[in-house]
């Protein structure tokens, strides 16, 4: 909504200055009358300010608008049991696709006791420099919003399980997360900060809130959704697609040398620890 305003704002102004240019060619004002000298003053400030006006949007607002909208849908991480890697996919202004050892893996449990189902609980799995040898430090959080630390403790047994033992040592999903953003996927987002307090039980604060807030909570679904609509899924190369087939080559792991700016960036910020003994 945002853009879309910006668009017809910006075609206003746009409008203005082609008049204004023509003006200044032919002599004359909007009116046909001749231009004036006021006008020769006003025409070349219009035109001066949607310049600078496109030129700052483009220049430094366009990559925090493409943190919501023109980037991938999700972080998605890969996981691969024969080669015991783990991919983590990013776009490439936030340091692109990492690949790093499934042994240097650490994983950071957080949330409630098991069964409060306060919907605060998350899975982090983690990198650490000196562990993966990448040269810094990862982190991606798994699953979303979980119900407590009960459910990310189980995820990651899942996928402990999945990657030391094999398929066959854990279930099949129940479902699998679709690829296309329908639109309850919004709603369900909007209303999250909603839920600790209806697991708490107070269903009455809940309900009144969401009655208050319905207006801004719709508009907010609505933009969410339009945000994922103009995103595009998550692609992965045909290295990563094909690893662990027979004959396929095995992806290198990531190091701060192979990325970009951003990967050289994290390796400077990581904080290493010196032995204070002699």
């Amino acid at each position: 909504m945002f853009l879309m305003i910006m668009f017809v704002v910006n075609g206003f102004i746009f409008d203005g200055a082609v008049m204004a240019v023509r003006g200044l060619i032919s002599g004359t004002a909007y009116s046909g009358t001749p231009l004036t000298q006021e006008g020769y003053i006003f025409y070349p400030i219009m035109i001066l300010l949607w310049s600078v006006a496109n030129f700052l949007v483009f220049k430094h607002g366009l990559r925090w608008m493409r943190l919501e909208i023109f980037t991938q849908q999700r972080i998605v991480i890969r996981l691969n049991r024969i080669t015991r890697q783990v991919h983590v996919n990013r776009p490439t202004y936030a340091g692109g696709i990492a690949t790093f050892p499934w042994d240097a893996t650490v994983p950071e449990m957080t949330g409630s006791d098991p069964g409060a189902r306060r919907g605060d609980g998350s899975l982090m799995m983690m990198w650490m420099s000196q562990g993966s040898g990448a040269g810094f430090d990862e982190f991606c959080k798994v699953g979303g919003n979980l119900d407590d630390r009960g459910k990310a403790e189980a995820l990651w047994e899942y996928i402990r399980r999945y990657m030391e033992e094999g398929p066959d040592a854990v279930p099949q999903p129940k479902r699998l997360r679709a690829t296309f953003p329908w639109p309850w996927d919004s709603v369900r987002s909007t209303l999250s900060f909603l839920l600790p307090s209806w697991r708490n039980g107070d269903k009455g604060l809940v309900l009144t809130l969401a009655l208050l807030l319905s207006p801004l909570l719709l508009l907010h679904s609505l933009c969410h959704w339009i945000s994922l609509l103009l995103c595009w899924p998550t692609w992965w190369p045909r290295i990563i697609r094909r690893a662990g087939l027979p004959g396929a080559p095995v992806p290198a792991l990531t190091v701060a040398e192979d990325g970009p700016e951003i990967a050289r960036k994290l390796r400077a910020s990581v904080i290493k620890l010196a032995d204070p003994s002699p």
